[in-house]
């Protein structure tokens, strides 16, 4: 361990850019007693919480805590990383500052009444927080491009002034006379908790009153998953202000077909836009749900795999239109439109 811990900072250094001044480890009490550590003169913290991660932004309580040991890499370390700023040496490494809010209190006085209309889900005792103060920052934190998930929220939200924390109601600690902001583990719970489609109503309500009306002419579907969660996503957006008009997640088991169909009935799609959807919605409950439904038009590929569909559309098209005109190789045909109410449907 001690070799390890010699050339440790040189080699992170040599690979990633910049050297390492402190380590740590953690130990499993129920199998493990960390000789090795005290041996090597690492530092017991104490034990962990006793949560698991399991996603980029995403823990579970197991039950089983974790002993916590750290060891400094540098005789200065503990100096050097608790001072206000970093010694001139170690300048050149520092990451940009971390995202802050710069909306104004008002503003975000504004931001939090919108959320007050969440419904509360939690019990009643051990509330520190409340729901539309933690939505309220969760939206600032993302409207500021702040990245990391729930961890990433918590951070922002140390950055608030005490003027922000005032307008968003944050717990105010009697003992500390300080507005306190949410832990990230409070984020976790009430974000996972919450109704999705309540948010969401809320959420694009608010998105209309800033905006103003829609008048984007084109709707866009697509299916997405969150990177290192697996959790899939079917997404609509209107073109070309990429105005949100809702998202459904994909449940197990299942594919994008009904998850979509589920987002086009409640999605707030215009008469007269063009929704466009990738080859898979190519079906006809998909098709009627957009221009009976809804009004609107749709534009859809037709993929060479769809032989019935294909061939069906060969024989109805004019020669000039695909694809009729021009088989593509086998391939994915080009877009067929089709107006509402087109007798051609």
């Amino acid at each position: 361990m001690k070799l390890c811990l010699d050339r440790l900072s040189k080699d992170w250094q040599a690979h990633y850019g910049h050297p390492i001044l402190a380590v740590e480890s953690f130990v499993d009490s129920q199998l493990f007693r960390g000789t090795v550590y005290k041996a090597s003169n690492w530092t017991l913290l104490g034990p962990t919480a006793g949560f698991g991660r399991v996603a980029e932004d995403f823990y579970v309580l197991h039950q089983r805590p974790k002993q916590l040991w750290v060891r400094s890499l540098h005789p200065q370390a503990q100096e050097w990383l608790s001072a206000p700023e970093l010694p001139e040496a170690l300048k050149p490494y520092e990451r940009p500052l971390r995202a802050r809010c710069d909306l104004a209190p008002p503003q975000l006085a504004s931001l939090r009444e919108r959320f007050a209309e969440v419904t509360e889900f939690r019990k009643g005792q051990g509330k520190r927080h409340r729901v539309a103060t933690i939505l309220a920052i969760s939206a600032c934190a993302k409207m500021a491009g702040v990245m990391g998930g729930y961890g990433g929220v918590a951070t922002y939200a140390k950055n608030l002034t005490r003027p922000q924390r005032r307008a968003l109601h944050c717990w105010f600690n009697q003992k500390t006379k300080e507005y306190e902001v949410p832990s990230e583990s409070c984020f976790l719970r009430v974000l996972q908790g919450v109704a999705p489609l309540e948010v969401e109503a809320i959420t694009l309500a608010w998105q209309d009153a800033v905006l103003g009306p829609n008048t984007d002419p084109l709707v866009a579907i697509d299916g997405k998953t969150v990177k290192h969660s697996g959790v899939h996503l079917a997404g609509a957006i209107s073109l070309p202000s990429h105005r949100c008009l809702g998202v459904e997640p994909v449940a197990d088991k299942s594919n994008e077909i009904p998850a979509t169909q589920r987002l086009i009935e409640r999605a707030p799609i215009l008469p007269g836009q063009l929704v466009s959807l990738d080859a898979m919605h190519t079906q006809h409950k998909t098709v009627a749900q957009i221009v009976y439904d809804k009004g609107a038009d749709y534009l859809l590929p037709i993929a060479g795999n769809q032989e019935g569909l294909l061939k069906t559309a060969e024989q109805l098209l004019p020669e000039s239109v695909p694809p009729s005109g021009d088989q593509g190789g086998g391939k994915s045909q080009p877009a067929r439109t089709t107006r509402a109410g087109d007798p051609s449907d």
